[in-house]
């Protein structure tokens, strides 16, 4: 068996359940770096949360290289190596750096790059003198003086009694991630569309939104509790995603039908429930300016946005069920968006449900 497909399923483990909070965050981390990847071409397959939050290798039947990153969500402090160092627990490894460079003695010589990816400010000495400051974003092992990394060695001698960690400098890695603990979904989502409009999406009315959410429940969907996978075959299905799963979901808004393609199907349900005239123009014009407003990042309209975007996820079999958009809208139930004049809320409120239910159905 290929070395680094057998350490991976015997060194695998299912991890325990998490916060809503870090749960989201570790997804939102893991898809910035994935997007990172994807941007280079190359071919890929990542694992989550198995044998360690993120890894990539190969996506082929004989891997030959892997790269494993630990996600550390740090509300208030910096990134230091007391931090790193510390021990925690009563099983060893007990420390951060002792822990990835457990992956080291799993995958010896065919490991590339063992990463720590936070959103805390690195504050570790440098090797040319000084303290990195606040503006960096990745540091290399070979970057750290000489006195911090001692402390590193020390940590991982301790978990790891007899490590060589010569050749592990030159693979050790800390990243700044360029999202934070606080909003880290909205800045996930602008980061997504970004790439979607590479790819010919057009802002404002291609269903970005409902792909975005595709892409995001696809990575989450990846991270849980479940069973151990008894073979190669079986993880790859529960627990990663190749280049191509990424590339197919990144394409489909400039594939499908956008909102003024949609818009014969939504008028000819509106008639049918016996709106026509002068106020099917004004719901047109009501979700038209609806996306305009999204698109320019309106606080009323972005909560409306989430709101709609979390009914439709806890309802996610009935808008997969729902044969006319109208449906949707009636998911989404009593929200109102705020800030409206009153004279133009129902219009305004109709217009914006129309537009949520349009994405969600996707």
């Amino acid at each position: 068996m290929n070395m680094i497909i057998q350490g991976i399923l015997l060194g695998g483990e299912i991890e325990g359940s998490r916060s809503s909070d870090r749960f989201q965050f570790q997804a939102d981390v893991s898809l910035l770096k994935i997007l990172e990847r994807h941007r280079t071409k190359q071919n890929y397959r990542v694992i989550f949360d198995y044998i360690d939050d993120l890894a990539f290798v190969d996506d082929s039947d004989d891997p030959d290289d892997i790269k494993t990153y630990q996600i550390k969500g740090w509300d208030g402090k910096a990134c230091c190596v007391s931090v790193m160092a510390k021990k925690d627990g009563k099983v060893a490894p007990r420390s951060i750096v002792g822990k990835m460079y457990k992956n080291v003695v799993i995958f010896s010589g065919k490991i590339t790059e063992t990463g720590l990816i936070t959103n805390a400010p690195l504050k570790i000495k440098l090797k040319s003198g000084g303290v990195c400051g606040a503006g960096v974003r990745s540091l290399r092992g070979s970057q750290i003086s000489n006195e911090e990394w001692k402390k590193l060695e020390k940590a991982i001698s301790d978990d790891h009694p007899g490590a060589s960690t010569q050749s592990y400098r030159n693979i050790f890695l800390i990243e700044r991630s360029e999202i934070g603990i606080q909003g880290h979904r909205e800045a996930i989502y602008t980061i997504i569309r970004r790439e979607m409009e590479k790819r010919g999406a057009i802002p404002d009315v291609s269903p970005i939104i409902a792909a975005s959410h595709l892409l995001i429940e696809s990575v989450e969907s990846k991270i849980n509790v479940g069973e151990k996978p008894s073979d190669y075959i079986a993880l790859c299905a529960r627990k990663s995603l190749c280049r191509s799963d990424i590339e197919n979901i990144l394409q489909k808004p400039a594939q499908e039908t956008n909102f003024h393609g949609s818009w014969p199907i939504v008028e000819r349900e509106l008639v049918g429930k016996g709106i026509d005239g002068t106020d099917l123009l004004r719901i047109k014009n009501a979700c038209l300016n609806y996306i305009s407003l999204r698109a320019t990042g309106d606080a009323a309209v972005s909560e409306f946005a989430r709101m709609a975007r979390d009914i439709a996820k806890k309802n996610k079999e009935a808008v997969k069920n729902a044969k006319k958009i109208l449906s949707v809208v009636d998911l989404l139930g009593s929200i109102t968006l705020g800030g409206v004049h009153a004279s133009e809320s129902e219009w305004c409120d109709f217009g914006a449900k129309i537009v949520e239910a349009y994405e969600a159905a996707g």
